[in-house]
């Protein structure tokens, strides 16, 4: 008989939160990152890095950033210095290297928190990198394209050129890693 009780008990643990979590009648539920692979667990695991300062010790920094987040098929980079900003939007061909398009903007905090918004009320539900490329689609315009750029090996292949071109002493680089 206890062993029954426990039993049930453990079941019951088990199963609260499914219950609890459960959409109500009508509502569309939300997958959770868990059950996913591939695309909708990166859009899931979406990673932001924001490097404010002097231009060797953000190379640095980036440098030393995890190596397989080049590995993902949409990230970008926004870097702003003293002359305005260049933004990159790297998405992965199904031949393994890079489209690249770039874009210049005199100034970004309207556009980072454009691609927060996106980010945040996508809920991993869409693609993250569309999300995020349709926004900088909307907000600068069809860009410069780049076709056929090799698949940078490292973080500090993909993102320390623009650090090296942004103009000041005082530099702000901000790395948003999609899907």
């Amino acid at each position: 008989m206890k062993t029954l009780i426990a039993s049930i008990t453990v079941t019951i643990g088990l199963l609260a939160p499914a219950v609890a979590n459960s959409p109500s009648p009508g509502e569309t539920p939300t997958p959770t990152p868990t059950i996913m692979g591939g695309c909708n667990h990166a859009g899931w695991n979406t990673e932001i890095y924001r490097f404010c300062g002097a231009r060797e010790s953000m190379i640095e920094r980036v440098s030393n950033l995890p190596p397989e987040i080049v590995q993902r098929r949409v990230f970008a980079q926004i870097t702003q210095g003293d002359s305005g900003a260049e933004i990159k939007l790297y998405e992965r061909q199904a031949s393994g290297s890079f489209k690249v398009t770039f874009w210049h903007k005199d100034e970004t905090s309207d556009l980072m928190t454009a691609a927060d918004r996106a980010i945040v009320t996508n809920k991993g539900v869409n693609c993250v990198g569309e999300q995020v490329k349709d926004v900088l689609l909307k907000e600068l315009g069809q860009g410069t394209a780049k076709e056929n750029v090799p698949a940078p090996a490292t973080p500090a292949a993909a993102f320390v050129h623009s650090l090296k071109e942004a103009k000041g002493q005082y530099i702000q680089t901000i790395i948003i890693v999609l899907c």
